[in-house]
């Protein structure tokens, strides 16, 4: 998938951009996640969503794959819904604007 983090972009509570991916994942399937950006250090977040819209985070990386580019190998302990947060490791980080 290709994404583009920018002003219209979901803000966590930490105030760092992201775009979200929701997956349907089976008890003990393994992903791996990869996320590369030449503007600013990449981050992944897996978690779950609760009917409030509240996000509980289950494992996160910022540099798996190099310093600033991130992959996350994660084993799903249960079927359900899950939800990536592909963002920026800081806050109020986004693909400049032309």
């Amino acid at each position: 998938m290709r994404g583009v983090l920018k002003d219209a972009s979901a803000l966590t509570d930490e105030g760092a951009y992201f775009d979200a991916y929701r997956f349907q994942a089976k008890k003990d399937e393994k992903l791996r996640l990869t996320m590369v950006s030449n503007a600013f250090d990449s981050f992944i977040d897996l978690g779950r969503q609760d009917d409030d819209g509240d996000f509980s985070s289950l494992a996160t990386d910022d540099d798996g794959l190099s310093d600033a580019h991130a992959k996350l190998d994660w084993t799903a302990p249960d079927d359900g819904w899950y939800l990536v947060r592909a963002r920026a490791y800081g806050p109020t980080r986004r693909a400049p604007t032309p």
